[in-house]
């Protein structure tokens, strides 16, 4: 105090003017700390992937007689072809090969999940889905949680995050 008085007097003294900037005062350093504690819990789904396949139709020879061709019509039926082998007796080669189309027709599979149901196409991949069991998660206090395993196709993730800022002088 007799600084500031003794500052105060002097500047009177020399008629100028002044200001007295002060700081508040601080007990010490400012401490934060945040904490994230995440539960995620998922039981898959069951999926049922199908692919139709078209009809198709192949042929291939040489040196062949007389040849009619498979026919392919719109609804994916095929009709034979033919082909005569030479009759003079030398080699000849003939191939063919064809797809029906595939017709759609219903597909079920029943597991503990449910019923997974859909078209048996050519190609069919299916994935059955997860059984919860005994799956499951707490949490308790920030920072501090549990995950118990679950059955087939679950999962369980339980994060934690914590940090600590500090400020200072």
């Amino acid at each position: 105090m007799k600084v500031k008085t003794l500052l105060i007097a002097s500047a009177a003294v020399l008629g100028g003017a002044f200001s007295i900037a002060t700081s508040p005062a601080q007990a010490g350093p400012a401490v934060t700390n945040e904490y994230s504690t995440q539960l995620q819990l998922i039981v898959q789904p069951a999926q049922n992937q199908t692919e139709a396949k078209g009809a198709n139709v192949s042929v291939s020879g040489s040196n062949l007689g007389a040849v009619t061709l498979p026919t392919l019509n719109a609804t994916g039926a095929i009709t034979a072809g033919t082909a005569a082998a030479p009759t003079d007796g030398s080699t000849f080669s003939y191939n063919a090969s064809s797809y029906v189309l595939d017709a759609v027709s219903a597909t079920t599979l029943n597991n503990a999940t449910g019923t997974i149901a859909g078209p048996a196409y050519g190609i069919q991949n299916i994935t059955v889905g997860g059984v919860a069991g005994t799956l499951a998660g707490t949490i308790t206090n920030i920072g501090t949680g549990t995950v118990t395993a679950g059955g087939q196709g679950t999962v369980g993730v339980l994060s934690q995050t914590g940090s600590m800022t500090v400020f200072g002088q």
